[in-house]
């Protein structure tokens, strides 16, 4: 894995185009599939968009693991909001750690 600047809260909200403007920046270093994970928790962005993503910034090996690695980078926001504003982000947390540990608590073990 190569960091790479990412914007660190990109989602429908803070997303424009055309404007050359940058909203709510949250940037650091990071793993390229960082991003996808409050992309995916607060949605906004289509197939069409993700295919033209995943043009110029192809899925990291292994391909097989990419949806479950989006899936934890979404768990950090979920845990994230949850500190922030508590409500529903702790039962959205929960359901992604379980799901997680039932695909991965056997690899776990060995």
């Amino acid at each position: 894995i190569t960091p790479v600047v990412v914007h660190g809260d990109l989602w429908s909200g803070n997303a424009s185009v055309g404007s050359g403007q940058v909203f709510d920046p949250s940037a650091c270093y990071a793993h390229s599939e960082y991003e996808l994970g409050i992309m995916k928790m607060f949605g906004g962005f289509g197939g069409q968009f993700m295919k033209e993503y995943h043009a110029l910034v192809p899925k990291t090996e292994p391909v097989e693991e990419y949806d479950d690695r989006v899936t934890l980078y979404e768990l950090y926001h979920h845990l994230n909001h949850n500190a922030l504003f508590g409500g529903s982000y702790r039962s959205g947390a929960m359901s992604i750690m379980k799901r997680l540990l039932a695909t991965y608590e056997s690899e776990a073990k060995t």
